[in-house]
């Protein structure tokens, strides 16, 4: 089992991804690629920041959902989550004033 990170997963719909990292994709069984929700999550979170959410989030859901297995998360993982995902969102709302 390869569990993906979104480093790894955005990388691969970039305009020019990693040769390398595509390589060893090609070597990996469908039934052994996985994402978490989690990383879901924060391409989601990327996709609406950025100026083209519309183009990325199709992009997920035209290419790389169908394309991978995905891993849920039990309620302690998603409150961690969640109390990241704000200290992180209040760490940029303080940075940007």
């Amino acid at each position: 089992m390869f569990l993906f990170d979104t480093d790894t997963i955005t990388n691969i719909v970039k305009p020019r991804p990693s040769q390398n990292l595509l390589a060893k994709l090609e070597q990996v069984s469908k039934n052994q690629q996985y994402i978490s929700t989690i990383t879901i999550s924060e391409i989601v979170y990327g996709a609406e920041k950025s100026q083209r959410p519309e183009y990325h989030l199709n992009n997920l859901e035209t290419i790389l959902l169908p394309a991978v297995n995905i891993v849920g998360f039990d309620a302690k993982s998603r409150l961690m989550f969640v109390a990241g995902f704000a200290q992180n969102l209040r760490n940029a709302a303080r940075h940007s004033i």
